[in-house]
């Protein structure tokens, strides 16, 4: 008869045995994880040897992508991207600005093996993201292709694609090269990997990719530009159109780039597209851009003051700070400009600039930089400007209906009608 001891000794043995097959398992991933960084490592001592014009022990051996340069440790890198968005110090800003020197300075196959590198490191996706985004930057200006079909499973990730500019690195490339860039997007509009999963069909990445390749072509082959265009359903060549209001064209091209939206799109679109790249220009750029492009694009009539109009209201947005002294100065170079491309304009914009003065989009109930801003309003008043103005300033800010200072400026306005439209929209009528 079997003792106890018999049973426990084959259980004993599977658990030691169990117990040996976990540790392998672990030392196995272990050195797998290793082995892609020795990887990435003896191929950049390669590199560096054929460098210096030392040739491979065995020159017959496939070729390997460089590693990253000796110098960077991704793992200690790492650690100064902090993963719930903290503030940095000091320490970690001087470290990511000697990171990216370093990144700049290597070549097109160390960035390849990076990547490598980087995925074979136990990093959470925020921080591996991060740095993905600095070598994704980086290798972009050398080869645009590689980027573009490693990352295509990233186009519709709305905020991952926003932060890299997929289809800004494609419109550089066809600058580039424009057969091989016309190539391969052709075969990702074929393979549909710029389709998105919208029910309606719709796809911004694909509008976006579209207006960048029609943006390039219209200057120097707008045959083959109208051809690429028509090649879509209709639908799309109307989103692809409208999604060029998001370029800002040189000089040099503002003009035929006008011509064309004005041939493929309805006057109100084209003029939709216009005032979207005139508020880019004045957002990232200045008001003198502004009026280059609007004598470039031949804006006349209602056409130059609606683009005029949104142009200088968002220039003097971007140029106060909140909080900040009221910005006189600012305001009249505003209507000076104004002046010369949106005359009947000025006194409205003037009443909108001042509404939004106090450190936001609105104005705060009784606070200080509204007394001021009413000050001020009364004094371009007194100078004739008349009930646009106020009606301006009055359509902009949030303040309370009993305000004292909003009755006041109500009670100012000379026309019947808007006086009425006034008094019902700051709740004020029978009050």
């Amino acid at each position: 008869m079997m003792t106890r001891t018999h049973f426990l000794a084959p259980v004993v043995s599977l658990l030691i045995v169990s117990v040996m097959l976990g540790v392998q398992r672990q030392k196995i991933s272990q050195l797998t994880k290793e082995n892609v960084v020795l990887k990435s490592h003896i191929a950049a001592e390669q590199g560096h040897l054929q460098n210096q014009g030392v040739a491979a022990t065995n020159p017959n051996r496939p070729t390997r992508p460089e590693s990253a340069k000796d110098g960077i440790d991704w793992a200690e890198i790492a650690g100064i991207f902090s993963p719930n968005g903290q503030e940095e110090g000091i320490v970690e800003r001087r470290k990511k600005s000697s990171l990216y020197k370093e990144i700049e300075k290597m070549s097109r196959d160390q960035i390849i093996a990076a990547f490598d590198v980087i995925n074979a490191l136990e990093l959470s996706e925020g921080v591996r993201e991060e740095l993905e985004k600095l070598l994704i930057r980086s290798l972009a200006s050398k080869d645009p292709e590689f980027v573009l079909n490693r990352f295509s499973d990233r186009f519709h990730d709305e905020n991952f694609s926003a932060a890299i500019g997929f289809p800004k690195i494609f419109s550089e490339w066809v600058k580039k090269d424009q057969v091989a860039a016309i190539v391969w997007f052709d075969k990702a509009l074929a393979d549909g990997i710029l389709e998105g999963k919208a029910l309606d069909g719709e796809s911004g990445i694909r509008n976006d990719f579209v207006a960048n390749l029609v943006s390039q072509l219209i200057s120097t082959d707008p045959a083959l530009a109208q051809a690429k265009l028509n090649a879509l359903p209709s639908k799309q060549r109307r989103a692809a159109l409208l999604s060029l209001g998001d370029q800002m064209p040189e000089p040099k091209d503002q003009a035929a780039q006008a011509d064309f939206i004005r041939a493929n799109l309805r006057a109100k679109e084209a003029i939709m597209v216009f005032t979207e790249q005139a508020y880019k220009m004045a957002f990232y750029k200045s008001l003198d851009k502004v009026d280059v492009y609007l004598n470039e694009i031949g804006a006349t009539g209602n056409d130059r003051s609606v683009i005029a109009e949104t142009a200088a209201i968002t220039n003097f947005k971007c140029s106060i700070r909140a909080g900040a002294k009221i910005p006189e100065e600012q305001i009249d170079s505003m209507r000076k400009w104004l002046g010369t491309q949106a005359p009947g304009s000025v006194n409205k914009l003037t009443g909108e600039a001042l509404a939004y003065i106090g450190g936001s989009n609105r104005v705060e109930l009784n606070n200080k930089e509204f007394s001021e801003a009413a000050a001020l309003l009364m004094k371009y008043h007194e100078q004739g400007g008349g009930d646009d103005l106020l009606t301006g300033f009055l359509y902009g800010c949030r303040i309370g209906v009993n305000n004292p200072e909003i009755q006041k400026i109500v009670e100012k306005i000379s026309d019947p009608q808007k006086r009425e439209q006034m008094l019902e929209l700051r709740n004020l009528k029978n009050q």
